[in-house]
């Protein structure tokens, strides 16, 4: 069920509805928890008592580090940081991991095949909130939850289930001690963001996408023109349809009385590639800091270690994505970036106003630029596709020109959106209450569904 349907339209309803007639928490918690497993079911059924087990294990693995101390506090810590893993590491690679041993060792006649595995829903970012839970609790930042409940429902939470953001039990919790009925405010800001999400998914990204389809697989008959355009219309495509489940995500959260924090901030805005990693997917880049990087002993242990660690946090974040080498050389590409970053260092010069605004446009499209060439290897399915695509858009390659209008038009007026928002940031966000906002939103869902694709397209991140 995507929140592009309209099966999932009316289920919310009903959910909102639901949590608007009961009064006490603990009830509209229960409400909750059982739409959670509603929408999980939907889905698959048959998963959903795993995703529920491994709650139940969050849960009284977390309570028993709370009662523990010393050599056992580490020990169980271990546990609880292993038993998603594990989970994760048999339903996403499994497959991944035994077929490269079978490339490897074919001459060895390893008796070992692969399965036709089920990815459970949101595996990915349910084991990072699995993994964040059980150290918090550990290093004390957190007590742990005293009912199932309440952490099941955060655990399973669906607006957030499918892709994310990662919320953290430390900011997430603490609102379960007095969740208030669903009122006029939250209604309307999370209506605005939902609305503006929609029309990034289903305007823009969709509509970007069909595009991009059919020029990827057949990108040896295309000129070196189309394939930048296509290329760059993967770039906008990526983010609008990510970044548009987020805000809807977020929207849905706060209509029920929940806050999420934000998981975009205009990252193609962007100076230097570190900066980018701080906008793009706050959430993820966040969790690799604080979760990995950092415990691996950070910026902290000298320069070569450093680069180690940053190299080390991308490949693994590379490999987050998906089970395909293809997205580790991707994390290795942007851990290459960081750590050359972390290597450039200008001495700042006196400059004039205009001087200063041209270096940091020069700096966002170079930034931008290194992450278009990343996107490349992100939306291929092998290397040889990848390099195939650079090697036609670099050489100017001859073949049929597609210079699409409307996508044309998506990324001009991105452009130009981006340069309006870094001029005047507050006038172009739509704020809650200014007067054009109601205009602008009434707008977008009227061209949402005026120009809703006919064919069904699922959100990119998912699949993750």
């Amino acid at each position: 069920m995507q929140f592009t349907q309209i099966e999932f339209i009316i289920f919310f309803f009903c959910v909102l509805g639901l949590c608007t007639w009961v009064k006490s928490t603990p009830l509209r918690l229960r409400v909750i928890l059982f739409s959670n497993a509603l929408f999980y079911a939907y889905w698959d059924v048959r998963l959903l008592g795993l995703i529920l087990l491994q709650a139940f294990s969050d849960f009284i693995i977390a309570k028993a580090i709370n009662n523990s101390n010393g050599p056992c506090t580490k020990r169980l810590t271990i546990a609880g940081v292993a038993v998603p893993l594990l989970i994760l590491g048999f339903f996403k690679y499994y497959n991944f991991f035994i077929g490269s041993a079978l490339a490897l060792f074919t001459d060895l006649q390893i008796d070992s095949r692969t399965l036709n595995i089920i990815i459970p829903l949101g595996i990915s970012f349910t084991t990072f909130q699995s993994i964040s839970y059980i150290i918090d609790v550990s290093q004390k930042k957190i007590s742990p939850c005293t009912s199932y409940i309440d952490y099941a429902t955060y655990f399973t939470f669906f607006p957030k289930i499918a892709a994310g953001p990662i919320t953290r039990a430390t900011t997430f919790l603490p609102q379960f001690n007095n969740l208030p009925a669903p009122n006029i405010n939250d209604l309307s800001a999370g209506f605005r963001l939902f609305a503006i999400g929609m029309f990034k998914k289903v305007f823009l990204a969709d509509h970007l996408g069909a595009y991009i389809n059919f020029i990827w697989p057949n990108a040896t008959a295309f000129d070196g023109l189309t394939l930048w355009i296509a290329s760059a219309a993967y770039t906008l495509q990526i983010y609008f349809d990510f970044s548009g489940y987020s805000d809807m995500a977020i929207g849905l959260a706060r209509m029920l009385g929940i806050r999420i924090n934000t998981n975009f901030n205009f990252p193609y805005l962007a100076t230097n590639i570190s900066e980018f990693w701080r906008r793009w997917h706050i959430s993820l880049s966040t969790w690799i800091r604080d979760y990995l990087y950092i415990p691996l002993g950070g910026n902290r242990k000298g320069p070569l270690r450093t680069h180690v660690n940053l190299l080390t946090a991308m490949l693994l974040c590379g490999l987050w994505h998906g089970p395909t080498w293809l997205f580790v050389i991707w994390g290795g590409y942007h851990g290459i970036l960081l750590s050359v970053h972390r290597n450039i260092n200008f001495k700042p010069l006196p400059s004039t106003k205009f001087q200063t605004r041209l270096k940091n446009t020069v700096k966002i499209l170079t930034t931008l630029f290194s992450v278009h060439i990343g996107w490349i290897l992100f939306r291929s399915s092998s290397l040889s596709e990848a390099l195939g695509i650079m090697r036609g858009m670099f050489t100017l390659q001859d073949g049929v020109q597609w210079v699409h209008p409307f996508v044309i038009f998506i990324i001009i007026g991105t452009v130009a959106f981006h340069v309006l928002v870094n001029t005047s940031k507050s006038l172009f966000l739509l704020p809650e209450k200014a007067w054009y906002t109601p205009f602008a939103l009434c707008s977008m869902i009227w061209l949402t569904i005026v120009y809703f694709p006919t064919h069904f397209s699922p959100f990119i991140y998912a699949q993750f």
